[in-house]
């Protein structure tokens, strides 16, 4: 990490929740650096609670907390929001840029973490580990019939460096690739033996279908009742990605009327996913948004996340602009 101030400390407002604790060598960089840095919240923190401390900082390192119009405004030393992620959905991006606040994001530090956590969530739900430890718990010795994966289609929906990680696991247990993009990486695709589809296409095709996109205004819930109804009626869905990609209501009723065989996700439209039809769900797994969450994950994500703050803050460009 780059070296100390010449111009005098910068104060660093932590807001991710997951910061410090597994990047101890990236928190005393910042500090060695003359930074002040802090954490104020126990708790991700609404938008007033972000007004009533954020103002007196230079930089915050930003979790999934809202920083709207309104927060950007009250913040009038504010550089730089440093995302602990890559997600920037919570950040009014448009708002950053007209007031001239770069936003950056740690590329690339969980791309490995996530996809494994998707074949975690894939051999899961297709095995039905959940369902066979439940049975158990509840006393029970029921024999469950899962599938085998070699052989099957993947159909992997935003073929980005995390689509493309999943993509390279997938060889090891014999399963087919099929993606959709609409940047498309020929070179990948020719070593990965990867075929790019239209969407129709590859819902027709896949048995497995997983989800790697960024949320866009255009595929905000295009998970909807006529794209579950294209798949297969024995193919599973996957999201280790956003849950603002699917619809909540229209999986829930796929899932009881068996338009699709199950679905396993790590995230929801609203979290903690307190009423979500989907909790209710037949053959549905979740995890509590911890695709990401792992120790290599997270030290490499604290490290991005600091060197792009520390960076802004000495006068120079960050490593990961969005």
């Amino acid at each position: 990490m780059s070296g100390p101030f010449t111009n005098g400390a910068s104060r660093i407002l932590v807001a991710s929740r997951s910061f410090g604790p597994n990047c101890p060598a990236a928190v005393a960089a910042l500090q060695a650096a003359g930074c002040e840095v802090v954490w104020a919240f126990d708790k991700k923190p609404t938008e007033d609670e972000l007004i009533a401390v954020a103002p007196a900082f230079d930089a915050i390192i930003s979790g999934t907390e809202r920083i709207s119009a309104r927060v950007l405004d009250a913040c009038p030393r504010l550089k730089i929001i440093s995302k602990h992620g890559v997600g920037t959905e919570n950040i009014d991006l448009d708002h950053a840029k007209k007031r001239g606040i770069p936003v950056a994001i740690a590329t690339g530090a969980i791309n490995d973490s996530v996809a494994d956590h998707t074949w975690a969530l894939l051999l899961a739900l297709a095995r039905q580990v959940v369902a066979s430890h439940n049975d158990i718990l509840a006393g029970g010795w029921q024999r469950f019939v899962g599938l085998e994966l070699s052989g099957q289609t993947l159909g992997v929906i935003g073929f980005g460096q995390i689509g493309k990680a999943v993509c390279r696991r997938a060889a090891g247990f014999g399963v087919r690739v099929v993606v959709h993009d609409v940047f498309r990486d020929e070179a990948f695709s020719r070593e990965h033996g990867v075929e790019y589809l239209e969407r129709d296409a590859l819902l027709a095709r896949s048995d497995f279908v997983s989800l790697h996109c960024n949320v866009t205004p255009e595929n905000r819930g295009f998970v909807n009742r006529a794209f579950l109804g294209q798949m297969k009626r024995t193919a599973l869905l996957i999201n280790a990605s956003r849950g603002e990609l699917v619809d909540e209501a229209a999986l829930t009723a796929a899932l009881r009327a068996g338009t699709i065989a199950g679905a396993a996700t790590d995230v929801f439209l609203q979290e903690p996913p307190k009423g979500s039809p989907l909790l209710g769900a037949p053959n549905f797994i979740a995890t509590a948004h911890l695709a990401g969450q792992t120790v290599a994950g997270l030290r490499k994500m604290g490290e991005i996340a600091a060197e792009n703050a520390l960076r802004v803050l000495q006068g120079r460009p960050p490593l990961f602009q969005v």
